[in-house]
């Protein structure tokens, strides 16, 4: 089992360029159980950045990748994970 970078899946999300740019989609095929896992992450500067941006990122992610997924497996089992480079608040943290 190996992740790959898939940028192609990122370029299909319905996201500024801006956005685009930093966010990376890694896929990974379990050929013996014969479906992929995809895995998002995105960087976000600080948690001003966090609060505007996770929903909308989220919601390209669900909108215009998961929910074309065919396989139930495959929607279920697909992550996104936000790093923040700075402290962030409750708030933020239940987003």
């Amino acid at each position: 089992m190996k992740l790959q970078i898939n940028e192609i899946l990122v370029e299909d999300l319905t996201l500024e360029n801006e956005l685009k740019r930093n966010i990376k989609c890694f896929s990974c095929d379990i050929q013996d159980r014969n479906f992929n896992l995809y895995i998002f992450s995105y960087e976000f500067k600080d948690e001003q950045d966090f609060l505007e941006n996770f929903k909308t990122i989220n919601n390209s992610i669900a909108f215009d990748f998961q929910r074309n997924l065919i396989k139930e497996i495959e929607r279920w089992n697909l992550y996104f994970i936000a790093f923040v480079n700075s402290e962030v608040s409750g708030q933020a943290k239940n987003t």
